[in-house]
């Protein structure tokens, strides 16, 4: 039998958010072929890329909150 993996499906793997479909992909049995069209894999890496670029900005606006919240004289 064959089981295609869709954009969400590898995202969910390759975060750890979905524990379950983790464990039956790399358990499953030999019977089972595990298809990822070429789309989904690009989707997925644009998606990744674009939750990295998110995180690094979030942490930069938090870094300069920091930087201006904890300036000497700042809460007098």
């Amino acid at each position: 039998m064959i089981i295609y993996l869709e954009t969400n499906s590898i995202m969910a793997i390759a975060k750890g958010r979905n524990k379950e479909l983790e464990d039956f992909v790399h358990h499953s049995s030999e019977n089972l072929k595990f298809v990822i069209p070429s789309i989904c894999l690009m989707e997925t890496l644009v998606a990744i890329e674009r939750e990295e670029k998110r995180s690094q900005s979030f942490s930069q606006t938090i870094q300069k909150i920091e930087e201006i919240c904890f300036l000497p004289n700042y809460w007098v």
